[in-house]
């Protein structure tokens, strides 16, 4: 299981880094631009996951300029900042999981 914030009571599965590309996703959802600008100065340079073709893409950045000013940008700014945590001479994402069965992720798939 995991939540919004990073950090589940019960945890047994923990995560940490301070690598870029572990906060890439959040990146990519919380600053749009990072994307957006990468593909209005090059459309051929955003990755195309499995068989993704380029008009996927193109749908794609359609629907994330439509929702251009959903949130504040000072607000999501913010949230990205302090999603990682000083440890020492580094800033670190820290997050927490906790292992269900399968029948218990069907419970929750079902709303139980």
């Amino acid at each position: 299981m995991y939540n919004s914030a990073g950090a589940i009571d019960g945890a047994d599965v923990f995560m940490e880094s301070d690598h870029h590309t572990f906060e890439a996703n959040a990146e990519w959802t919380l600053d749009t631009e990072i994307i957006l600008g990468k593909y209005r100065n090059d459309p051929e340079s955003v990755y195309r996951p499995g068989p993704t073709v380029a008009v996927d893409i193109d749908r794609w950045v359609q629907t994330m300029e439509s929702r251009d000013g959903e949130v504040d940008d000072a607000y999501a700014m913010n949230l990205l900042a302090h999603r990682r945590q000083p440890d020492g001479d580094r800033m670190v994402r820290r997050e927490s999981f906790r292992r269900i069965d399968l029948d218990h992720a069907f419970r929750l798939l079902a709303g139980l």
